[in-house]
């Protein structure tokens, strides 16, 4: 659809999920702090997609 970037969110303490989209290409962006309730806090995680042509 031309998207050139994910993003996403994950909570902090989730350091499987936190590893796992580390090794797939997705990078730290920033912090949403109390995003999961007051005491937990969400790592924007971003990913660049590949950029694809359509058409010939």
């Amino acid at each position: 659809m031309g998207a050139a970037t994910a993003f996403l969110e994950v909570a902090a303490d989730n350091l499987a999920a936190r590893r796992l989209y580390s090794v797939t290409g997705w990078v730290e962006a920033g912090t949403r702090r109390r995003y999961y309730g007051p005491a937990t806090d969400a790592i924007v995680m971003r990913l660049t997609l590949r950029a694809t042509q359509e058409g010939g």
